[in-house]
Order: C-alpha cells, then structure tokens, then sequence
C-alpha cells in the first residue's frame, strides 16, 4: 500500500493525515522528496516542468506522435 501527500516535517517529525493513521500502524518504509528551492524561486515547479515539455517537446528519431484521429479511435 501506497499514500501520496505533503506535509511538514517539524524537528524530524512528520505527522500522517488522519485518513492514513490505521491503515499504516508498525513499521513502514519511508522515501522523501522534496523540490529544489532554488528552482521554486525562480517559478519553475512540477506544472512548469510540464509546461516546459509542452513548449520544448523532445526529439526522437523515427518517432511519429499519433494524430488527433489516432489517439481517439476506440478498439472495438
């Protein structure tokens, strides 16, 4: 079982949502991450990085996106 949600961590400490605190009692894993400030001041966080992909999309050799016909065509 996985959550996803963002906290604050107050000398080390990181409290779990109240939806969370049953369904995960004893030991668990922990991975953190958090953003690179310096990128943050400058206006660039997770949406900006997509609309930077957006913007400057990258280039594959021998890729061809799929038309609008193509990535709405149902199988049936």
């Amino acid at each position: 079982m996985t959550a996803t949600f963002k906290r604050q961590v107050h000398n080390g400490i990181i409290e779990l949502p109240d939806l969370f605190r049953e369904q995960f009692e004893g030991e668990v894993t922990i991975t953190l991450h958090k953003e690179d400030e310096s990128r943050l001041t400058k206006g660039e966080g997770t949406g900006s990085k997509m609309l930077s992909l957006i913007r400057n999309p990258v280039r594959v050799a021998g890729f061809t996106p799929l038309s609008r016909e193509e990535s709405n065509e149902r199988q049936r």
